[in-house]
């Protein structure tokens, strides 16, 4: 997906970019569509926010080119959409040490699609990930365990009110 280099701001929200409802009402998540956002996004100097799912990433940040060291996207209503560019843009970002994605809507496939970032990652420093209610089951925990085993650098992980009693 080519970007024209003046657009700065991307707002996608209710266009369902993330899947599909199927006959019974309910959301199948196909990261196909985020996943060519997050590829333009990471190839496009200019954008500075992009909304999948209500909220406004803010793209420089998340690359690491306008560095911060922490994000509190905490009750945001972001879903596997979110996620998707989330995951695509953090794993270059050498600054982050903290990222607050409680409360939101990750379920397994956004956890697995962040966690799966974050362990690729060669310059990851994070110290701090909270995944706190986000319907995140056992499938999406062992994605976090998987993470664990290969980082040094986390000090605080939070999975509380999430369903992991399976």
């Amino acid at each position: 997906m080519a970007v024209k280099a003046e657009l700065t701001n991307l707002s996608l929200e209710g266009n369902s970019i993330g899947g599909y409802y199927d006959d019974d009402d309910d959301f199948i998540s196909t990261p196909e569509g985020p996943k060519a956002i997050a590829d333009a996004l990471l190839a496009n100097a200019e954008l500075t926010e992009v909304n999948l799912d209500g909220f406004a990433l803010p793209v420089k940040k998340l690359k690491g080119t306008d560095p911060v060291t922490s994000f509190d996207f905490s009750h945001k209503g972001l879903g596997v959409a979110s996620a998707v560019v989330i995951g695509a843009l953090i794993g270059a970002n050498a600054e982050l040490t903290k990222i607050n994605l409680g409360g939101n809507l990750l379920k397994d496939e956004g956890t697995i699609i962040v966690c799966n970032a974050l362990k690729e990652s060669k310059v990851s420093k994070l110290k701090e990930l909270e995944l706190y209610n986000n319907d995140i089951t056992v499938t999406g925990a062992k994605s976090v365990a998987a993470y664990l085993v290969v980082t040094a650098e986390l000090t605080k992980i939070d999975l509380q009110y999430n369903n992991l009693d399976e």
